[in-house]
């Protein structure tokens, strides 16, 4: 006798996959609420952090410390192109290393003046670089629903 698909799916939110070996028709189940996803993303919040400085190549005893501004927030919308490690009950999530890549552009560097001298050449440049801050979602429950269907790897 097999185990009824909406007692596994109760099950599969404990233990993850595992449970598709009760019944096979929660397979189903599962590509339905994936399909779900695609069709109706989750919608996100994030804020990068933007650092500044100046830096020199012969100086580097004397370093300043950047001056930090953090953005504004975006929108980026999950349809299961990217994971998610972690998502707490407040809706904070902490991303994949690889949807943070994603997230924060190329680093911008800009000579501010050379000059060569009689043994080196001297040169200073700005350095503007972006890290991750912060992401977070509203939708905590349907979050949490896309981590476990877009975990580590994909039935």
């Amino acid at each position: 006798m097999l185990i009824p698909v909406d007692l596994c799916y109760t099950i599969w939110e404990f233990i993850g996959n595992k449970a598709i070996l009760l019944n096979k028709d929660l397979l189903t189940l599962i590509n339905s609420k994936k399909k779900e996803f695609i069709n109706n993303p989750l919608t996100i919040k994030f804020r990068l952090a933007r650092f500044k400085e100046r830096r020199s190549n012969l100086s580097t005893r004397y370093r300043r410390r950047p001056s930090i501004l953090v953005e504004k927030w975006e929108e980026q919308k999950l349809n299961g192109d990217y994971k998610i490690n972690s998502i707490d009950n407040n809706g904070q999530i902490i991303p994949s290393d690889i949807f943070k890549e994603s997230l924060i552009p190329v680093s911008e560097a800009t000579v501010i003046y050379d000059r060569p001298l009689i043994d080196d050449f001297d040169y200073y440049y700005k350095v503007i670089y972006w890290e991750f801050y912060e992401m977070y979602t509203e939708e905590v429950e349907r979050g949490k629903l896309y981590k476990m269907l877009f975990s580590s790897y994909n039935l």
